[in-house]
């Protein structure tokens, strides 16, 4: 099972927990304007990727996920 999804959804809540105990309603608005923030980007990246991926002939070498991975495409 892959704990990052589960991981990553503990950090926001502590985040905008830390946020709210900080500086209240303020501290709640900034930590969820930066994880919509960090949302976005991660979908924009990913669709990027994925227009990348299927401009690709079938069998290419390189897929989407070594590129997600951050690793140099193969091919």
């Amino acid at each position: 099972m892959n704990l990052r999804p589960i991981l990553a959804a503990v950090a926001g809540v502590l985040l905008l927990f830390a946020g709210w105990r900080a500086y209240g309603g303020a501290g709640l608005a900034i930590v969820a304007t930066g994880l919509v923030t960090w949302m976005l980007l991660w979908v924009t990246r990913m669709i990027h990727v994925l227009k990348k991926a299927a401009d690709r002939p079938k069998g290419a070498a390189c897929d989407g996920h070594d590129q997600l991975a951050g690793r140099p495409p193969l091919g």
